[in-house]
């Protein structure tokens, strides 16, 4: 492996990292810390921006070529 590949598999890991984090906060997230208004919190804010990272460098494509389609979890 040379190292722009390295690079490639860091930066999907870390935007695997990002959205597991975004989901865990989103999923934690009381109903009652949301107000009557509608109105998002600063963690709110920061979970979304996350999720918005991730999805724009394609963690999906990333976690199923890299990931699942490996030989580990072809068995």
């Amino acid at each position: 492996m040379d190292e722009s590949d390295l690079n490639v598999i860091a930066e999907g890991f870390t935007g695997v990292i990002r959205l597991v984090w975004a989901v865990y906060i989103m999923l934690t997230k009381s109903v009652s810390e949301v107000t009557s208004a509608g109105a998002l919190f600063a963690d709110d804010a920061s979970a979304q921006s996350c999720l918005n990272r991730a999805c724009e460098h394609n963690v999906f494509e990333f976690l199923t070529t890299q990931v699942l389609k490996t030989a580990t979890y072809q068995v």
